[in-house]
């Protein structure tokens, strides 16, 4: 017998918050989400060796009981153009959670990311100078700084084909008033929004560096990081994190780079507000 479908869906961006709104509506009473992030199930590609079976998807929302809503967060939904017509054809009536951020916070962010599991070692001006002055147009745009913060055609990819059933917040705004962010999306999924209330005032996946060589080499597998997801309940994931990881202050950015990121992302400004139909609060 199958399981349920998901009807829940955070879609990015990648560092723009999706960890924290992944596990405060997982404690509501009437959501389930997937005991990990980031099954990324409905991609038009996705490694062979990564990609779940339908059955191991459908195996993720197994502990679901009476609750109404199933979901999960998966950040590559937001870049892939073929996500959004993959869940639509599946799950007609699925909801869509985008969180945006500051696009030159969160190229800083990923950077910062990239190191964590020893992707990256070079500096971030030196990324982003690649990226911007020999741009690989057939690089993968997941593995990319800078494309992933132009905001506006993805948001109104999801917007074609969800509509109104697509609710975008910002970064900025749950991080100044999480209770209040997330009561708006619990109002949107109908639910009772008493619980947004409860909400700890905590930050979820924030900065932190391996300890040492060797946790570096585990962060930076993705086979011993999905075994983990498998193995360890998520309370338990959390400490072998504190474990490996190191936490501190993020260095600041440059003002050149910053100075040239904004400049960059200027001409993106006017279409999101456009098809978002607000300002954006950077």
């Amino acid at each position: 017998m199958r399981g349920r479908w998901p009807n829940l869906f955070i879609v990015g961006v990648a560092k723009g918050g999706t960890t924290s709104l992944w596990r405060y509506l997982n404690s509501h009473p009437d959501i389930y989400m997937s005991p990990f992030k980031e099954p990324h199930f409905f991609m038009g590609s996705f490694p062979p060796e990564l990609a779940l079976t339908e059955a191991e998807y459908l195996g993720l929302f197994a502990g679901a009981t009476h609750e109404t809503w199933l979901g999960e967060a998966s950040t590559r939904y937001m870049l892939d153009e073929a996500s959004p017509e993959l869940i639509k054809r599946t799950v007609p009536e699925a909801r869509i959670l985008i969180s945006l951020r500051d696009p030159a916070e969160r190229a800083y962010s990923d950077y910062w990311s990239y190191v964590k599991f020893g992707l990256e070692s070079r500096p971030f001006e030196a990324v982003v100078a690649e990226e911007l002055d020999e741009p690989d147009f057939d690089a993968d745009p997941y593995k990319l700084l800078v494309y992933p913060g132009f905001y506006a055609t993805h948001v109104e990819r999801y917007l074609s084909v969800f509509g109104d059933k697509v609710h975008i917040g910002f970064l900025e705004d749950l991080r100044s008033d999480a209770q209040g962010e997330v009561r708006s999306i619990l109002e949107f999924l109908g639910a009772d929004a008493f619980q947004a209330d409860e909400l700890p005032p905590e930050a979820h996946n924030s900065f932190a560096l391996p300890r040492n060589w060797a946790a570096g080499k585990l962060m930076a597998s993705q086979r011993a990081l999905r075994a983990g997801r498998a193995i360890f309940p998520e309370p338990w994931r959390t400490r072998v994190e504190r474990l490996v990881l190191r936490g501190g202050s993020k260095p600041p950015m440059s003002e050149a780079v910053r100075a040239r990121l904004r400049t960059v992302y200027e001409p993106d400004r006017e279409p999101l507000e456009r098809v978002l139909g607000r300002q954006l609060p950077w």
